[in-house]
Protein backbone atom coordinates (compact mmCIF):
# COMPACT_ATOMS: atom_id res chain seq x y z
CA UNK A 1 0.00 0.00 0.00
CA UNK A 2 2.51 2.45 0.39
CA UNK A 3 3.15 3.43 -3.14
CA UNK A 4 -0.43 4.90 -2.81
CA UNK A 5 -1.18 8.58 -2.51
CA UNK A 6 -3.67 7.31 0.30
CA UNK A 7 -4.36 4.69 2.03
CA UNK A 8 -6.30 4.08 5.46
CA UNK A 9 -5.80 1.30 7.96
CA UNK A 10 -9.56 0.04 9.18
CA UNK A 11 -8.58 -1.52 12.79
CA UNK A 12 -10.10 1.50 14.83
CA UNK A 13 -11.76 1.59 17.88
CA UNK A 14 -15.28 1.89 15.80
CA UNK A 15 -14.52 -1.31 13.70
CA UNK A 16 -17.85 -3.14 15.19
CA UNK A 17 -20.07 0.22 14.27
CA UNK A 18 -22.64 -0.38 11.70
CA UNK A 19 -24.19 1.74 9.54
CA UNK A 20 -27.66 3.14 8.13
CA UNK A 21 -29.60 2.24 4.91
CA UNK A 22 -30.02 5.92 4.49
CA UNK A 23 -26.26 6.78 4.24
CA UNK A 24 -25.65 5.02 1.83
CA UNK A 25 -27.13 6.77 -0.93
CA UNK A 26 -24.11 8.70 -1.09
CA UNK A 27 -22.16 5.51 -2.64
CA UNK A 28 -25.14 6.28 -5.41
CA UNK A 29 -23.61 7.79 -8.59
CA UNK A 30 -24.11 8.11 -12.44
CA UNK A 31 -21.93 4.73 -13.61
CA UNK A 32 -23.51 2.23 -15.24
CA UNK A 33 -22.78 -0.25 -12.63
CA UNK A 34 -24.45 2.38 -10.01
CA UNK A 35 -27.75 2.38 -11.95
CA UNK A 36 -28.10 -1.71 -12.44
CA UNK A 37 -26.97 -2.24 -8.58
CA UNK A 38 -30.04 0.62 -7.60
CA UNK A 39 -32.60 -0.98 -10.47
CA UNK A 40 -31.93 -4.16 -8.41
CA UNK A 41 -31.70 -3.06 -5.27
CA UNK A 42 -33.12 0.21 -4.76
CA UNK A 43 -32.27 1.72 -1.60
CA UNK A 44 -36.11 2.56 -0.84
CA UNK A 45 -37.15 -0.78 -0.30
CA UNK A 46 -35.32 -0.65 2.91
CA UNK A 47 -36.11 0.93 6.06
CA UNK A 48 -33.65 3.81 6.14
CA UNK A 49 -33.42 3.84 9.93
CA UNK A 50 -32.38 0.32 9.76
CA UNK A 51 -28.54 -0.60 10.09
CA UNK A 52 -26.72 -3.09 7.33
CA UNK A 53 -25.95 -6.06 9.30
CA UNK A 54 -22.31 -5.72 8.32
CA UNK A 55 -19.92 -5.22 11.63
CA UNK A 56 -17.69 -2.07 10.78
CA UNK A 57 -19.84 -0.77 7.53
CA UNK A 58 -19.68 2.74 9.05
CA UNK A 59 -15.66 2.67 9.16
CA UNK A 60 -15.91 1.54 5.81
CA UNK A 61 -18.25 3.93 4.70
CA UNK A 62 -16.13 6.60 6.48
CA UNK A 63 -12.85 5.37 5.22
CA UNK A 64 -14.44 5.28 1.71
CA UNK A 65 -15.17 9.03 1.94
CA UNK A 66 -12.18 10.36 2.77
CA UNK A 67 -10.51 8.55 0.42
CA UNK A 68 -13.28 9.81 -2.58
CA UNK A 69 -12.46 13.52 -1.32
CA UNK A 70 -8.62 13.04 -2.80
CA UNK A 71 -9.31 11.57 -5.92
CA UNK A 72 -8.18 14.32 -8.21
CA UNK A 73 -8.36 14.95 -11.52
CA UNK A 74 -5.18 15.99 -13.63
CA UNK A 75 -5.76 18.41 -16.33
CA UNK A 76 -1.89 18.11 -18.27
CA UNK A 77 -1.13 18.99 -22.27
CA UNK A 78 -0.03 15.46 -23.68
CA UNK A 79 3.28 16.71 -23.88
CA UNK A 80 3.39 16.18 -20.49
CA UNK A 81 2.21 13.02 -20.31
CA UNK A 82 4.59 9.85 -20.72
CA UNK A 83 3.50 6.64 -21.26
CA UNK A 84 5.42 4.03 -18.78
CA UNK A 85 3.75 0.97 -19.26
CA UNK A 86 1.24 -1.35 -18.51
CA UNK A 87 -0.04 -2.74 -14.86
CA UNK A 88 -0.75 -6.34 -14.48
CA UNK A 89 -4.26 -6.19 -14.88
CA UNK A 90 -3.39 -4.57 -18.83
CA UNK A 91 -3.88 -0.83 -17.31
CA UNK A 92 -1.83 1.76 -18.72
CA UNK A 93 0.88 3.90 -16.28
CA UNK A 94 1.27 7.18 -16.88
CA UNK A 95 3.82 9.66 -15.70
CA UNK A 96 2.98 13.35 -15.47
CA UNK A 97 5.89 15.39 -15.56
CA UNK A 98 4.81 18.65 -14.44
CA UNK A 99 1.94 18.64 -11.78
CA UNK A 100 1.53 20.42 -8.72
CA UNK A 101 2.87 17.27 -6.67
CA UNK A 102 5.99 17.16 -8.56
CA UNK A 103 6.64 14.00 -11.01
CA UNK A 104 3.71 11.71 -10.41
CA UNK A 105 3.35 7.62 -11.84
CA UNK A 106 -0.62 6.72 -12.28
CA UNK A 107 -2.12 3.31 -13.15
CA UNK A 108 -5.13 3.18 -14.29
CA UNK A 109 -8.00 1.52 -12.66
CA UNK A 110 -11.21 -0.52 -14.22
CA UNK A 111 -11.72 0.67 -17.79
CA UNK A 112 -9.57 3.36 -17.52
CA UNK A 113 -7.24 2.47 -20.46
CA UNK A 114 -10.09 2.08 -22.88
CA UNK A 115 -11.20 5.23 -21.76
CA UNK A 116 -8.38 6.88 -22.09
CA UNK A 117 -7.20 5.67 -25.29
CA UNK A 118 -10.75 5.98 -27.11
CA UNK A 119 -11.26 9.58 -26.03
CA UNK A 120 -7.58 11.03 -26.77
CA UNK A 121 -7.36 9.23 -30.04
CA UNK A 122 -10.42 6.85 -31.20
CA UNK A 123 -8.14 3.87 -30.10
CA UNK A 124 -10.28 2.09 -27.24
CA UNK A 125 -11.63 -0.99 -29.04
CA UNK A 126 -8.31 -1.42 -30.99
CA UNK A 127 -6.37 -1.08 -27.95
CA UNK A 128 -8.72 -3.99 -26.15
CA UNK A 129 -8.04 -6.05 -29.24
CA UNK A 130 -4.48 -5.51 -29.18
CA UNK A 131 -3.98 -6.44 -25.30
CA UNK A 132 -6.47 -9.53 -25.77
CA UNK A 133 -3.96 -10.72 -28.28
CA UNK A 134 -0.89 -10.48 -26.06
CA UNK A 135 0.79 -7.39 -28.23
CA UNK A 136 1.62 -4.57 -25.53
CA UNK A 137 3.55 -2.64 -27.36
Amino acid sequence: MENHIYNIHMKGKDTLAPVAFSELKYLIRDSDIDMTVNKHFPLSDFNPTEKLLINGSRELLECFEKVDKEKMDIIAKLNNIEYIGLSHQKEVILRFKEDLLGELNATGIYDFTYDFLDDIFSMGKFSGFCLSKGHYD
